[in-house]
């Protein structure tokens, strides 16, 4: 048991443990171990645990239609190199983490067979079929073999084998529809044979027993093709693949580290971006009539899209479906697929991972069609991505349900990736463009839906390199302001890092970071309702995001929710105590059923089982009228029929039970949830505007409260806008706000007891946050005094007499240079925009406010009116710094003035953006961002007046 006190104190010291990650760019073994260590120092200056390696091959950004694959990943060179990396770790007391291979998808070096199993290919099935046949025109000939399976072979220097032959007649013609109780595979042998031992050629003779047209369809498997780096890419679903990518590592890349290894922290594998037309591995077939009971040859066409690319830059559309079972033919193909994920792909990898004293952290499954809520249980730790889920966040939600009912600590995001619109940015936002409070605007929605770890995208390495081919001692044919990991200076974000004005401030975010995330690593998280969510492929950015419970009205009522799938259901602690689900976890007061036309047996006789024992459960909209999949001895209609009863009579019996309920409309769920007395722990004011989350230890509560405001992206959130109202918190004892910007404490005086919550004002601007804890322990208290609250009696002075010290940042003479050239002092008669002020219009870098004041007496109320600042800022009073929230336009300062004269000096930092612009358009680059346009510009510095509010007396 942890007292609040000592989890107090760690919170305003920081647990280093707690702090973010970054990710890190390197081009191959090209880089040089001065700069890696020069970086790697800086980025443990800015406050970061460590970073997270990823070996990306160099474009040359003068020529961007040749890809130089020259990695040198896993070689001597590039261990040697990363052994320094760690050694240098270790010193810094920082972690790195490691990408697999080099890029991603997954892919090693080396020459392999391309059609042997254990080299562990990529693979995929392309189908072709022949329509037309009937009883009276039946079909004798040659196999037909689709040409997406000859080229991509050929590419992988492999072959197209056959895998099946089906037959299936239609139903409906015009729109694709096969009769499922017609559909048969073809037996090798009686129905087909090879022309030539030895040869993948085929003859096939097919004539149907009934009426209508049918339709032959062959199934070929092969490798893809399809490469990172140069290098094949890996099979995620057999073995073969992970041991080989296993015995790399053990092989060739760890023992070259030696004792240096111990500074691992995680491997890290990235989002499955890979394209196939419809995902394979060798066996496949054999290992589905072995789990499901059935073949699945005859049924193939219901998952496959010729035209898709295999991944969420499309929504699949198979070319065909089945007049009946088509969903539950899907269901159990994608859960198929997910088995062998798990079982030949995660489970060995982790293993692996631990045996050697490292983590898994992995973005598993979604971008395929895979159940990413099932997957997340099998790894160290699971990462979720802020770009593709376009913020929304149930897409957090999905793996966070995984997180808290396996007891997982860490939570882990991609955070804020941004590109040329994607990524809730606007039509040039990325590279260069993206400011911390854009930062944050993403880490905090991610907050919200469970994550407690940020890895922030991303930090490039510079371009040094003294190898053979280099220019002046950086890599050929780079452009200031360095090497891009991720395209170029117009692409995604972010180069955080030297290279930027406003790095100079990362370390004030990076702690804010610290000290929320240790606090929601505290104890359990505490989710009101579970959401039963049984999902294969989850729409995200490219196609249109869409939210998995279509409504806000949970959130906006202050609800909080995360998603269950079947796996989660056979859980040891999936059992209900008292009224709730897992309680000595989440603790989920109800568990809703959004709209499920189908739903798996076990997971209904289980519900059934959960509301006997007192668990409330609400369905919405359309009830379960069949299970969810076809698994069965034989799937034959008489069997489905047995199924589809038995669903009736579970739900049947569900509505027998008093705490059960049926409703028609989401909207109707807050009018049951209350008639059920169950109240969320967060009740926050009723409009969405605010997001909750509630964390509990040893009977201590722990709440962070988040303002979202009702902004679809960063550029709609208005940081004026102040939401002040109370707000009610389950929990007893005594409550206190924790700032997580400076790590004081103060017990907050004016709050109210109603019954077993605290009512507690709240006052937030947008995309800002409040810590709260609430405890039966005596906290020492270290905050700065009582602030002037608004409207109460007070003078304000108007801050004027301002001068300007601007530091312009420009290009050096190398690419991997900044030159820093300090302008002359500016008096300025008001405050506004650097693009406002000549000689300044396009000028990044940091600039210096200076003025002075006079006090006839000390003001311990006082508070600093701050206008909006872009980007980042510090602020020194009488020579003191003052820590400041800089998502909030009252800074506390009264602990600081003095009698008499006052100096008061702001330093602000602005991103690299309008000098990059500047150097684009005198350079002739041309990219996605227009420098001839006025608003693709940033304005930088202090955008308003500043004043002084104080009381009179």
């Amino acid at each position: 048991m942890q007292a609040c006190r000592e989890i107090l104190r760690r919170f305003r010291e920081m647990d280093e443990s707690a702090r973010p990650k970054i990710r890190w760019w390197i081009p191959g073994a090209q880089a040089t171990a001065e700069e890696l260590k020069a970086e790697l120092r800086s980025m443990k200056d800015a406050g970061f645990l460590g970073a997270e390696i990823c070996s990306m091959p160099y474009t040359p950004p003068t020529d961007p239609e040749v890809f130089n694959y020259r990695v040198d990943w896993g070689k001597e060179n590039w261990n040697v190199l990363m052994r320094e990396v760690l050694l240098e770790a270790g010193r810094l007391g920082m972690k790195i983490d490691f990408m697999m291979t080099p890029g991603w998808p997954l892919a090693l070096p080396g020459e392999v067979d391309p059609d042997d199993p254990a080299s562990g290919i990529q693979m995929e099935t392309d189908g072709i079929y022949i329509e037309g046949i009937t009883r009276e025109h039946p079909y004798e000939g040659r196999v037909p073999v689709p040409e997406a399976a000859l080229t991509d072979a050929k590419a992988a220097g492999g072959r197209a084998r056959l895998e099946g032959i089906a037959v299936a007649r239609y139903a409906d013609k015009e729109k694709h529809i096969l009769e499922f109780a017609s559909a048969r595979a073809l037996k090798e042998g009686a129905d087909y044979h090879r022309v030539c031992a030895g040869e993948e050629e085929y003859e096939v003779s097919f004539c149907p027993d009934e009426e209508g047209e049918y339709l032959l369809f062959a199934w070929w498997k092969h490798p893809s093709g399809s490469r990172t780096c140069g290098n094949l890419q890996l099979d995620h679903y057999g073995r073969g693949a992970s041991e080989r990518l296993i015995r790399f590592w053990e092989d060739t890349i760890l023992p070259s580290f030696g004792e240096a290894a111990e500074n691992i922290d995680n491997m890290f594998i990235d989002s499955l971006e890979y394209t196939t037309h419809l995902d394979w591995t060798e066996g496949l077939l054999k290992a589905f009539e072995e789990t499901c009971g059935y073949d699945f040859t005859p049924y193939l066409p219901a998952v496959y899209d010729e035209d898709w690319i295999g991944n969420f830059a499309q929504i699949p559309h198979p070319d065909f479906s089945f007049d009946v079972k088509n969903e539950q033919l899907a269901n159990d193909f994608a859960s198929l697929l997910t088995d062998l994920y798990i079982e030949n792909h995660l489970k060995p990898i982790e293993e692996f991972c631990l045996r050697h004293g490292i983590g898994l952290r992995y973005q598993t499954a979604y971008g395929k069609t895979l159940e990413n809520a099932r997957t997340a249980m099998h790894v160290t730790v699971p990462e979720t991505e802020s770009l593709y889920g376009a913020d929304l966040i149930d897409f957090y939600r999905l793996q966070s349900g995984a997180v808290h009912m396996t007891g997982k600590k860490i939570y882990s995001i991609e955070t804020a990736p941004e590109n040329v619109g994607r990524g809730n940015g606007d039509r040039n936002s990325g590279n260069y463009q993206q400011c911390w409070h854009n930062l944050l605007w993403h880490a905090h929605r991610s907050l919200a839906g469970g994550v407690n770890q940020l890895v922030l995208h991303g930090y490039s390495y510079r371009g040094h390199y003294d190898g053979a081919g280099s220019e002046n001692g950086h890599l050929k044919d780079l452009i200031w302001p360095g090497y891009e990991g991720m395209g170029s200076y117009d692409s995604f974000s972010n180069s955080w890092g030297e290279r930027q004005p406003n790095w100079l401030h990362a370390r004030q975010y990076t702690d804010y970071m610290t000290r929320v995330q240790y606090m929601l690593r505290q104890g359990q998280m505490k989710v009101d309702l579970a959401v039963f969510a049984q999902r294969y492929f989850e729409r995200i950015d490219f196609v249109g995001a869409v939210r998995i419970f279509d409504s806000p009205v949970l959130e906006d009522a202050g609800y909080t929710y995360e998603f269950l799938c079947p796996a989660h259901f056979r859980l040891e602690n999936a059992r209900v105590e008292d009224g709730c689900l897992a309680k000595d976890g989440p603790g989920y007061r109800a568990l809703i059923f959004d709209n499920q036309e189908s739903l798996p047996a076990e997971v209904a006789e289980k519900t059934l089982e959960f509301a006997r024992k007192g668990l409330p459960v609400i369905f919405i909209g359309r009830i379960p009228s069949s299970p969810a999949s076809c698994r069965s001895v034989e799937c034959a209609s008489s069997a489905e029929t047995k199924h589809s009863h038995d669903m009736t009579a579970l739900m049947e019996a569900l509505d027998k039970e008093g705490n059960v309920r049926f409703i028609r409309e989401r909207e109707d769920i807050l009018a049951v949830l209350k008639e059920l007395h169950i109240l969320p722990d967060t009740c926050l004011g009723g409009d969405g505007q605010l997001l909750g989350v509630h964390r509990q230890a040893d009977g201590n509560h722990f709440y962070l409260v988040c303002n979202v405001g009702h902004a679809r992206n960063y550029r709609e959130i208005d940081e004026r806008r102040v939401t002040v109202r109370e707000v009610r918190l389950k929990g007893t004892g005594t409550p206190y706000r924790l700032d997580p910007w400076s790590g004081k404490t103060e017990r907050i005086a004016d709050f109210r007891r109603e019954g077993d919550y605290l009512a507690v004002p709240v006052s937030l601007q947008e995309n800002d946050t409040c810590l709260i804890a609430m405890t039966e322990e005596e906290i020492p208290e270290c905050g700065c005094g009582a602030a002037l609250a608004e409207g109460e009696p007070a003078k304000e002075l108007v801050l004027t007499g301002w001068t300007l010290e601007p530091e312009a940042w420009l290009p050096g003479a190398l690419p991997v240079e900044n030159a820093v050239r300090k302008l002359e002092p500016i008096a300025l008669d008001s405050l506004k925009s650097w693009r406002q002020i000549p000689g300044m219009e396009e000028m990044s870098g940091i600039g210096t406010y200076r003025t002075s004041f006079w006090m006839e007496d000390s003001c311990g109320g006082a508070v600093l009116k701050m206008p909006p600042v872009h980007d980042s800022y510090s602020l020194y009073l009488n020579g003191r710094e003052v820590p400041v929230n800089p998502m909030c336009c009252r800074i506390p300062v009264g602990e600081y003035l003095r009698p008499g004269e006052n100096a008061i000096e702001i330093r602000v930092s602005s991103t690299l953006l309008n000098a990059v612009l500047a150097n684009a358009r005198a350079q002739g680059l041309r990219g996605v961002r227009r420098p001839e346009d006025i608003q693709d510009w940033d304005d930088y510095g202090i955008l308003g007046e500043i004043a002084l509010r104080y009381s009179p007396g």
